[in-house]
């Protein structure tokens, strides 16, 4: 009989990790994010939620790194490439978002039409916003975390509020607001 294992292996630690999250609880969920990857450096949720877990902390270099290294690995995680394009913009990197941007506008659905609105919103075109925020909302958006943040910023377009940095795609707030940056509930898009 073989003696139970003493430590948490990756699917273990994703979970904890998750709930420490859920709970508000910084520390925990970074320290069990860290000893994942320890374990298996190349685990993109991992990665994506190590970014998302510092962006929390208002650590947006360290996110930046993170999710930039997650993109060299796997550049076709449009989720990550959205999140890190909002988050370069919020930190005045522009240019940097517009071109973690470039590849999602060559796609078709949702993601492309919200990464056009975001395009449109850094060029200061509210009325382009609105309309690339419609069609994406036409598309029948991959995540109702998406068709929410989407609906959400048409709203706000409506009501005349054109944010300085666009509503974040996948539950992502600018931190020019103060908001967090919690992105655990897009794990499964990663």
């Amino acid at each position: 009989m073989t003696a139970p294992q003493d430590t948490l292996d990756t699917d273990e630690l994703l979970h904890v990790a998750l709930a420490a999250m859920k709970a508000d609880n910084d520390a925990a969920a970074l320290e069990a994010l860290k000893r994942l990857l320890v374990l298996e450096p190349e685990h993109a949720a991992g990665q994506h939620l190590l970014g998302a877990q510092y962006a929390q902390l208002e650590m947006y270099e360290r996110a930046e790194q993170v999710w930039t290294r997650l993109l060299a690995q796997s550049p076709a995680l449009s989720t990550v490439r959205l999140q890190l394009s909002q988050l370069l913009m919020a930190m005045g990197k522009a240019g940097e978002a517009r071109r973690q941007l470039a590849p999602l506008l060559q796609e078709d659905g949702a993601m492309a039409s919200y990464a056009a609105a975001i395009n449109a919103a850094l060029d200061g075109d509210e009325a382009a916003a609105a309309r690339a925020l419609r069609a994406g909302l036409a598309l029948d958006p991959p995540s109702d975390a998406l068709a929410q943040d989407m609906s959400r910023w048409l709203q706000r377009l409506a009501g005349g509020a054109m944010p300085d940095v666009p509503m974040p795609a996948a539950g992502v707030s600018p931190p020019v607001e103060g908001a967090g940056l919690l992105l655990s509930r897009y794990l499964q898009q990663v």
